[in-house]
């Protein structure tokens, strides 16, 4: 029987690089775990304005590059 992966995350929350995370394991997930992973992408954000969630995707877009 083989093994099973569920991994949840955010590649642009912040905190992610403090925590020690790898951006890479969000933006190359289907490559590093193989050709039956499959992800599944919340788009919805129920926490903030939309105005504000913008903002702050453009911001963390713009972070990323540098």
């Amino acid at each position: 029987m083989g093994a099973r992966l569920f991994a949840v995350g955010d590649d642009l929350q912040a905190i992610n690089r403090f925590a020690g995370s790898e951006v890479k394991f969000f933006k190359e997930f289907e490559r590093i775990f193989g050709e039956d992973a499959r992800r599944l992408e919340i788009t919805t954000n129920y926490r903030c304005d939309y105005l504000v969630v913008g903002a702050a995707r453009r911001f963390m877009k713009k972070a990323m590059k540098e």
